[in-house]
């Protein structure tokens, strides 16, 4: 989902065409292992009750006194996943959609059930090659969000697939 996956890769070109093959099967297989761990999370009932989550914000500016009351116990499943069953994660990978947010090794929250529209996020399968970029509908392309990366356009004969909207993302600050 790097920022150049797609751009120079053709899979007729001899070793590197090959080697793009090769990462695109092993990204699908991890998308089908996320999926089916997905799958198994909403048949067993099990949510990732992290931690607490407090009646009052945080404050990013000034500090505010703190609120010592709990207001209940927050999941990130039941926060960010509506839909277990089509809904698999992703990491990132790149500096191609940085202007929108998602960096190098964040985590996507990808809906498959979401229909895409103009300006989503989405994940596509773009000739079998994998990537995260901004739908553009209007223009028939899709864009980085990312100066450095031109726009892909889609053309006539191509095999675009939208694997899914990007529901959300989380950033890891601190190596992890």
């Amino acid at each position: 989902m790097g920022g150049d996956s797609l751009e120079g890769a053709n899979p007729d070109s001899g070793p590197s065409g090959s080697l793009e093959v090769s990462r695109s099967l092993i990204i699908l297989a991890r998308l089908a292992l996320a999926a089916l761990i997905c799958m198994y999370i909403q048949s067993t009932g099990v949510l990732m009750k992290l931690s607490s989550l407090y009646s009052s914000g945080v404050a990013c500016g000034f500090p505010s006194p703190a609120d010592d009351h709990l207001e209940s116990a927050l999941s990130l499943d039941a926060h960010l996943i509506s839909r277990p069953a089509a809904t698999y994660m992703v990491q990132a990978n790149g500096d191609s959609m940085v202007e929108a947010g998602i960096h190098d090794r964040d985590l996507l929250i990808v809906d498959r059930s979401l229909t895409p529209v103009h300006g989503d996020v989405v994940v596509v399968a773009l000739d079998g090659q994998l990537t995260c970029k901004i739908l553009d509908r209007k223009r028939g392309c899709l864009l980085s969000a990312n100066s450095k990366y031109p726009a892909i356009s889609v053309l006539e004969g191509q095999e675009l697939v939208v694997e899914g909207v990007v529901k959300a993302s989380v950033r890891y600050h601190r190596g992890g």
